[in-house]
């Protein structure tokens, strides 16, 4: 657990892979009320906030060789930051997946909150995509593994 108190007075520019961890209580309550909209009880949070979304061509994800692990990985392009979700009635049952646009400028001391105002402040938008702070969609085919679970 972060004990708030003993941190530098400064703001500190954060990982987006620290977000969970620093801003863990925002990310849940905004999650929670995502699937009380929908009266779902599980949320999944498949990836935590960030900036990149996957280079998709007729549906499907464009390769590349990473230089360093030599393996293939997604390609990424810079998007508005986000959370990925799963939602559903149980961990068996999850029905949607989705992005949450959020609202956060990467330090450690200022707050997390749902994107108010999508039409001015989304960024990273692709041809035809709606200036939307929440977007669903069902759920694809295959596993698709939690990073974290909310119950």
């Amino acid at each position: 657990m972060l004990d708030t108190n003993s941190r530098n007075s400064s703001s500190k520019v954060i990982d987006d892979d620290e977000v969970a961890k620093i801003r863990k209580g925002e990310v849940d309550e905004i999650c929670r009320d995502q699937a009380d909209l929908f009266g779902l009880k599980y949320v999944m949070i498949r990836q935590g906030p960030h900036v990149t979304r996957s280079v998709n061509i007729n549906g499907r994800p464009t390769m590349v060789m990473n230089p360093y692990t030599k393996r293939l990985v997604r390609q990424q392009q810079p998007a508005d930051r986000h959370m990925t979700v799963l939602m559903g009635h149980n961990i068996e049952n999850l029905l949607i997946a989705g992005h949450i646009y959020l609202t956060w400028d990467g330090n450690a001391d200022s707050t997390i909150h749902l994107m108010a105002d999508p039409k001015n402040e989304r960024k990273h938008l692709s041809d035809g995509e709606p200036a939307v702070a929440i977007q669903y969609w069902g759920m694809a085919r295959g596993d698709v593994p939690p990073l974290r679970l909310l119950q």
